[in-house]
């Protein structure tokens, strides 16, 4: 599939509004991911829709999100990312092997439920793997970039989040890995710095996954 370079300007402009509404003391509250994205990410995400000309209604039917039922964010999105079907590996490369071997051959075990964090329908059909990222090194943060990359790249590949909960949640174009750097010496913004040139640009060319780690360094200086 060829990649529209209108898709990564999207991105980035997504980037520079979440790095912008979402401040690190904020995100350094939360000591789980779920509330997290709920309070402050998934609103977010709305109001970055709103400020791009969408009405309220076109932002809700644009964004889809896990826990869509919760009051908090119900009104903000549409539907649930969520697979209607199971899939015979999770999402952790891993996890997926050692568990196939094993439960493949248990009646009623062998099958997954999977569901992403975010994915927008709007103008690109995009699926979100977010993360929050409060504590570890420089190696940790290597690892979690590695692991985050894959489960994205899984989940634009995943056949069946092709039929997922919501009608439109089918065939995402693209993946986006959207992590927040919580920690006091920023470990996940200087791992992925340090990323071989070669090896970000066949993240986004070859697997169509964007890497969004926030906050940016605009952000941060400020």
């Amino acid at each position: 599939m060829a990649l529209d370079p209108n898709a990564k300007i999207f991105l980035g402009k997504l980037q520079k509004h979440l790095s912008r509404v979402i401040s690190v003391a904020d995100a350094r509250k939360y000591t789980r991911e779920g509330p997290f994205f709920k309070e402050q990410v998934v609103p977010s995400v709305h109001s970055f829709l709103r400020a791009q000309g969408y009405s309220r209604e076109q932002a809700r039917e644009s964004l889809l999100a896990e826990g869509c039922q919760d009051p908090q964010i119900s009104d903000l999105v549409c539907g649930t990312p969520s697979s209607k079907t199971g899939y015979p590996f999770t999402k952790g490369l891993s996890k997926a092997l050692r568990n196939a071997k094993v439960k493949w051959w248990e009646d009623g075990k062998g099958l997954h439920p999977s569901c992403p964090d975010i994915a927008i329908l709007n103008p690109y059909k995009i699926v979100f793997e977010g993360k929050l990222f409060r504590h570890g090194g420089l190696a940790r943060a290597k690892t979690e970039i590695v692991h985050d990359v894959y489960e994205c790249a899984f989940y634009r590949g995943l056949p069946t989040l092709f039929h997922g909960g919501h009608d439109l949640s089918s065939n995402y174009d693209y993946a986006c890995l959207l992590a927040f750097d919580a920690t006091q010496d920023q470990a996940l913004i200087c791992a992925w710095k340090l990323v071989d040139k070669d090896v970000k640009d066949s993240i986004w060319k070859d697997l169509g996954v964007h890497v969004m780690i926030l906050p940016d360094e605009i952000s941060i200086a400020s």
